[in-house]
């Protein structure tokens, strides 16, 4: 996680393109210079107002779009998902099979 400065925000000085499209989203829509603007992942940006609401903002591949969620959607899914890591034998090789299910 990384605190966006002012002089962040003004220059669009994201790590990702999908922070970039995120910013300017909220550039456009907010009066971004009264929140603190906090980058989360790849995809999402955290703002919190000076009431110290807090929303997310995550860019949507599929839809091409921003949404707004009031939690953090990422932890959410990873308790929606069991991770099992097997290994296949190939040869004098073990090679990792990663198996992601939904548990709902």
């Amino acid at each position: 996680m990384k605190q966006l400065t002012k002089e962040n925000i003004l220059k669009n000085q994201v790590d990702t393109v999908e922070q970039f499209k995120v910013l300017d989203y909220l550039k456009k829509q907010l009066s971004i210079s009264d929140f603190a603007v906090i980058l989360i992942d790849r995809f999402t940006i955290k703002v919190i107002d000076k009431n110290n609401e807090q929303g997310y903002f995550k860019y949507n591949a599929k839809t091409q779009s921003v949404d707004f969620y009031e939690k953090n959607i990422k932890n959410k899914e990873m308790r929606d998902e069991k991770m099992i890591l097997n290994y296949i034998k190939v040869g004098d090789y073990l090679l990792p099979n990663l198996t992601i299910k939904k548990t709902k």
